[in-house]
């Protein structure tokens, strides 16, 4: 009933109050986004050609070319057992991983353990490791770099061959590109710690990720998350470590280039909401700029993604409006539902690589919308994936969509949201 009375209610506000439509002036808006099919998501990468795989169902992998054309998919695995999380590309093999409740390669460790695999276009495994703690143990990023393959998650007890830190602490781990595992890092506080993205650094890899203390001493006691941002050279030693302080200890994103590394995180802005950071360090870890992408409400961060030009490209979701924008459910308080929009649209924001805030993207339905994954193409092209919500009377559901953003029109931001 209250889901009826809602859409009742912003239907008359459209047509009666001073809000606009939610698509009008329609030739001033963006191009529509190309969409495949819509899937339950899980993991996703880009190769140079296109959007190369999804990762479906947990266990099923989708190819997909740069018109975002089904090519073919491939059953990897069978029931529930295992589950993709992290993807990454590379001329036409992919590289996923995940956690699994069985034994994909020697016997199983622990209740969740971690895998890594390697798999052509034709879905054919070249090879695949599985590790883990006593415990609960979760990747989340894959980094393809001159010094070899490298993954990072977190982990609830002591991997092999590492001694525990904390309650929860980071990995990562480095192989070749045959698959063998040539060491594993596993570091953390007396806390919480999440590694949560990684990004090619020279000599090594940058990793990205939260703690509820503190890398830099460990002397701190627990209270907000810190954002970090570390450089490990290819044997797994600490180059340099930076530490923010940050209000999401679940979202953290890192994207480099050859001379600079990028973070976005969540930080508080002076109302006490949180707004998106994003941040250029030069590769010694001295600070570049800092920006700041937000409205007056409430905004989090999916990912950062950056253009073979050069240009960074965030993804996130908003219960606000950027200037021009406006989230659909603007009128909720009108019609007894609050005074605070209770349901959050996506957006996709590009920054020069100087920092500079070039082009907002704001849209969304009815219901929630929230980014998911991003990766940047070249010439303007920017694939995502994000969830929605939508009525399927009594139930609101999620469902995930891969859609192609082509921002090449030059359609200026502040247009209202495309829908």
């Amino acid at each position: 009933m209250r889901n009826a009375l809602y859409i009742l209610g912003l239907l008359l506000a459209l047509l009666a109050s001073g809000c606009e439509p939610l698509c009008a002036d329609l030739s001033a808006q963006p191009p529509p986004p190309e969409m495949a099919a819509q899937a339950s998501v899980a993991g996703f990468a880009l190769a140079a050609s296109g959007p190369r795989l999804i990762a479906n169902d947990c266990g099923t992998l989708y190819f997909y070319d740069s018109d975002l054309e089904e090519e073919h998919r491939v059953k990897i695995f069978d029931g529930d057992e295992s589950c993709v999380l992290a993807a990454a590309a590379a001329a036409d093999d992919v590289f996923i991983s995940g956690v699994t409740r069985t034994s994909l390669s020697g016997p199983a460790a622990g209740e969740e353990d971690v895998f890594i695999a390697r798999y052509n276009a034709g879905g054919e495994k070249i090879w695949l490791d599985q590790f883990g703690s006593s415990a609960k143990d979760v990747p989340t990023a894959i980094s393809l770099t001159p010094s070899g393959v490298y993954l990072a998650g977190y982990t609830l007890h002591e991997l092999p061959g590492a001694s525990r830190s904390g309650g929860r602490d980071a990995f990562v781990a480095r192989y070749d590109p045959s698959g063998h595992r040539l060491w594993l890092r596993q570091f953390g506080t007396m806390l919480g710690d999440k590694a949560l993205a990684l990004a090619p650094a020279p000599g090594g890899v940058y990793v990205a990720g939260a703690t509820q203390g503190s890398l830099l001493d460990g002397s701190r006691t627990i209270g907000p998350p810190r954002a970090f941002l570390a450089r490990l050279d290819s044997e797994g030693g600490f180059v340099w470590t930076r530490e923010w302080d940050c209000g999401d200890y679940n979202s953290v994103s890192t994207v480099s280039n050859e001379n600079s590394v990028y973070l976005a995180y969540v930080k508080k802005n002076q109302a006490d909401r949180p707004d998106l950071a994003v941040l250029s360090l030069h590769a010694d870890g001295s600070p570049a700029w800092e920006s700041r992408v937000g409205t007056a409400s409430d905004d989090y961060l999916a990912q950062l993604a950056i253009t073979p030009e050069g240009s960074l490209a965030l993804l996130g979701s908003t219960f606000g409006q950027f200037p021009g924008f406006r989230n659909p459910r603007c009128l909720s308080a009108a019609f007894g539902f609050g005074g605070e929009v209770q349901y959050s649209d996506a957006f996709l924001a590009i920054l020069s690589e100087d920092g500079l805030l070039e082009r907002i993207i704001q849209f969304g339905g009815v219901y929630s919308d929230y980014g998911l994954a991003l990766a940047a193409g070249g010439g303007s092209q920017y694939y995502i994936i994000y969830g929605e919500e939508r009525l399927s009377y009594p139930f609101v559901i999620g469902e995930q969509t891969l859609a192609r953003f082509d921002l090449s029109g030059g359609a200026a931001a502040g247009n209202t949201a495309m829908r």
